[in-house]
Parts: C-alpha cells; structure tokens; sequence
C-alpha cells in the first residue's frame, strides 16, 4: 500500500485514501468509469491512444522498478475522456524486467481490437497450456501493418528478443495517428 500511496503519475491509479480498523484495510482510489473488459474498437487510433496511456504508466513503474504481473482488461480502468489507468497492483512486484507486462500489453491489445478474450478459460493451467504450447498470433488481415508489427514485438515468446517498453514508446504506430 506503502507504494501505491506514493504514485505521482497520470497512468497508475491514484490512492486517494486509507484507513484500517482491527480486521481490515479499506482504501479508496480515484474514480473511473469503467474497465476495458467491456471495451472494445478497432480504430487503431484509440488503441494506440490506450496504448501508449499504459506504456507511459509501464515505464513510470519501471522507473519505480515495479512489474505490475496482471495487467489484463479487467485492471485497465477508463473515463469518458479516454484517459487510461493502470489498476490492482496486488501481484505487482519489485523488480527488474518489465517484458512480462509487455506480453500482456499485447494480449490486452488484442482483444480490444478482435472483440473477445484470447483466453476465455477459467482454469489457469489449461490456459498456461495454451499460451505455452498452442499460442500463435493471429493474422489480422484487417488491421494497419504498423498494428500488426506492434502486437508481433509484444508477443515474441523469447523475453530477451522481447520488445521494451522503451522500445514501444517510440513504435511508428503510436506516432501514426497524432
């Protein structure tokens, strides 16, 4: 709590309050309108604007040396002016690599764009399995190349081949639409 408490960045969720009684911690943050769980578009512009929203909160814990370890559309919350913010840091992580956020970035990219989770399963092993063994991009013939090419770098299964978050930051399709 120590942690989120001392954000001071756009793209995390802020922590507004806290309080503690005998049995429990209660903590309130900033309101938001919704998750993207329930959001979804193929306009390349509005997923790169929420893109580039998370990796700016990606790089602001990378620089706190923070991995988030859930990013996922659920913990992704948004308002009405399309503002974007990280949520739910309780599986964050103080560490070095933020390539496993990466991974995730490019999930999350996904099913925004295709409309429907990538891994509908409730049980976790079978969906490890998946993404292990089973897993392949899909081709997306009707999204932009620069698009494409985005999610590719995410999805590089090699983490050391991995693209950055820097490395996404300054991907021609963040850039191509403003």
């Amino acid at each position: 709590m120590a942690t989120v408490a001392q954000f001071d960045h756009p793209n995390p969720m802020k922590l507004v309050s806290s309080w503690a009684s005998v049995t429990e911690i209660q903590m309130m943050f900033e309101l938001m309108d919704g998750s993207l769980k329930d959001f979804y578009t193929d306009e390349k512009n509005v997923i790169a604007h929420i893109a580039q929203q998370i990796l700016m909160g990606l790089s602001y814990l990378r620089d706190k040396r923070i991995v988030h370890r859930y990013l996922k559309l659920a913990n992704v919350l948004r308002n009405n002016d399309d503002n974007v913010k990280i949520a739910d840091f309780g599986l964050s992580r103080s560490l070095d690599i933020d390539k496993s956020d990466v991974w995730s970035l490019g999930i999350l990219l996904l099913e925004i764009d295709m409309g429907h989770f990538l891994f509908p399963r409730i049980d976790k092993l079978q969906t490890y399995n998946e993404i292990i063994n089973d897993f392949i991009v899909p081709e997306l013939p009707n999204s932009t190349s620069q698009f494409r090419d985005f999610v590719q770098r995410c999805l590089i299964r090699d983490i050391d081949s991995r693209a950055s978050v820097d490395d996404l930051l300054g991907h021609n399709f963040l850039h191509i639409f403003h």
